[in-house]
């Protein structure tokens, strides 16, 4: 009965490890096309939506809160606190 129990282990162990070695591979291709894309001139990243100056603006010309400050823009609270510099809570 342990061998099975430890020939089981085993197995599910080395299933494991074959799993993390494919998902690092897929990293590195990923990472290689992104970087040959990126190369070529195209870029997919997500435009940014906030506009650090304005949100600097609002807040130390029109003073602001960090809330009103997301309210008002329609962003989320932590986005304004990262364009302030401020930890995110």
């Amino acid at each position: 009965m342990l061998i099975r129990r430890a020939a089981g282990k085993a197995f599910l162990d080395m299933l494991g490890v074959f799993a993390e070695f494919e998902t690092n591979l897929r990293k590195e291709r990923q990472a290689e096309g992104i970087a040959a894309a990126r190369a070529r001139g195209v870029d997919k990243r997500r435009k940014s939506i906030i506009d650090a100056m304005t949100v600097r603006k609002l807040r130390y010309r029109e003073k602001l809160g960090p809330a009103d400050i997301a309210r008002r823009r329609g962003i989320g609270h932590a986005s304004v606190d990262r364009v302030l510099g401020k930890k995110a809570a």
